[in-house]
Order: structure tokens, then sequence, then C-alpha cells
């Protein structure tokens, strides 16, 4: 069957559209998020459904829903995408995006687990993740004096410092990101630009 590009909605269907479709994924994430945190936990899919939403908010502000496709001859970068709509949407800070993405993001994506460690700020840095706790969220901690990583009886590593991320208030940003006045969909409303990109990423999508 030919793909054809759809024409198809007029501004009210879009706004419609975009609703229905941006809060059933909501929906869902708040579900199988509160699901995953009943023992016997599941936190690392928990973690992977909340990016797989952000990317998927990336992808609507952007306009670009797929990676093997360019734009003006650049190539998409799902992950850039992300970390702009974090920024200009859930209010975190270059620093919180960075560590967020190359700690937690990229290595689970590619290799089903968190990187363990890695060089921040010339400081080894670890991670730890709380099923709820707002006041460690997206924090990190300085460890004085270092706390070692045992990886093997004669090799340990000196952690300096440590990210947290709490899984459920990260799905609580998602969520208010989109919801609250003055985020997403408040500004879809009357951005012509947003209503453009959402509909040339959700064409992308369902292109066949």
């Amino acid at each position: 069957m030919r793909y054809t590009r759809s024409s198809h909605f007029n501004v009210n269907e879009l706004k419609k559209f975009a609703r229905d479709f941006i809060r059933n994924r909501l929906d869902s994430l708040k579900k199988d998020i509160e699901h995953c945190l009943m023992e016997p936990f599941a936190p690392f899919p928990a973690i992977l459904y909340c990016f797989s939403t952000i990317d998927l908010l990336g992808a609507l502000y952007a306009g670009q829903a797929n990676p093997r496709h360019s734009v003006g001859g650049k190539k998409i970068v799902t992950s850039e995408n992300s970390k702009l709509y974090m920024k200009d949407f859930m209010n975190y800070t270059q620093e919180q995006t960075d560590l967020i993405m190359s700690i937690f993001r990229h290595k689970m994506v590619h290799l089903a687990q968190p990187n363990p460690i890695k060089k921040h700020n010339s400081k080894i840095t670890s991670w730890r993740y709380e099923h709820s706790n707002l006041s460690k969220h997206l924090s990190l901690d300085i460890l004085s004096p270092p706390v070692e990583l045992r990886v093997k009886q004669d090799w340990k590593i000196p952690i300096e410092q440590v990210f947290n991320i709490s899984i459920f208030h990260l799905m609580e940003d998602i969520r208010d990101s989109v919801e609250r006045h003055g985020g997403y969909l408040d500004k879809f409303e009357t951005d012509q630009k947003l209503q453009n990109n959402f509909k040339n990423a959700v064409e992308e999508i369902y292109r066949f």
C-alpha cells in the first residue's frame, strides 16, 4: 500500500488528536510505573519506559520521529531532541540532562543497565535510584571521603559523587511537563510551530 501524506487535520481535529494521543501515553506511563514500583519491583523497565516517553515527546516537539530521516541534510539525533524537551518543558538543567542521558538512558537502551560509573566534572560519578524520594531526585551528592565500588576482589574504584534519580518523580516530571499551565499541551493550543511539528512527527510514526 502506498503511503500518502495526510493533510487531513483541521486545527480543532489536530488539537483533539494531540490531546488524546499524548494523554493515552501518559496514562499508560503512570499505570505501568506504579505497577513496576510494587513488590517484587521492576525499576529498570520503569526507567526505560520513562525515557521512551521522553523520546516520544522530544520527537513531537522537534517534528522528527524517524532517526533514519534527515532534515535539511542534518541527521536527526533522538537524544538531542529529548534533551531539548527536558530543558524546555521539564525545566531540567544542562547538567541534569547530561547526567540523565549519559548514565541512564544511553546505556539502558543499548546495554540494558545504567552506566556503572562515568567521569563528570573530573570526578568519578556513580548513580543511585530511589522508588519515590523527592528530596534526592536529580541531586548530585559529593562523597567525602570517596566510597569504594568493588568490581571484583582485587578491583576497587573510588566513587567521588553519586547522581540520584527518583523513578516516581521522573514519571511525575514527565506528566507535569505536558499537563501544567505553560506545559506542552498548553503551548500547543496557540503555537503553530508546535502544531506543525506534532503533525510531521505523527506522519513519520505512521509512515509505511
